[in-house]
């Protein structure tokens, strides 16, 4: 199943709300949604590999209630030129 990816772009921005000032986010951030309930981290990092990003935080929602993914995530890039490759996949 392909991946869609929406742009976010963050910046050297720290995060907002309960956690902010105590985790800085990465160079560049992407919305990853419509994804499959059954999707896994491994499988995003493996669907990323396979353009070259090798470096990224995945970041995956679940239901707080159940636990279960919610079909959407947010990866982290180290950099915009990884950031770029991972949109190779839209």
């Amino acid at each position: 199943a392909a991946i869609s990816a929406g742009g976010s772009d963050q910046k050297n921005k720290t995060s907002t709300g309960s956690l902010a000032g105590k985790r800085k986010r990465k160079a560049e951030t992407l919305f990853f949604g419509q994804l499959p309930y059954d999707t896994t981290e491994e499988a995003i990092r493996k669907k990323l590999e396979t353009v070259g990003v090798t470096n990224c935080t995945v970041r995956m929602l679940t239901d707080k209630e159940s636990g279960w993914f919610r079909g959407i995530a947010f990866i982290d890039f180290e950099n915009e030129k990884e950031k770029n490759w991972a949109l190779k996949l839209h």
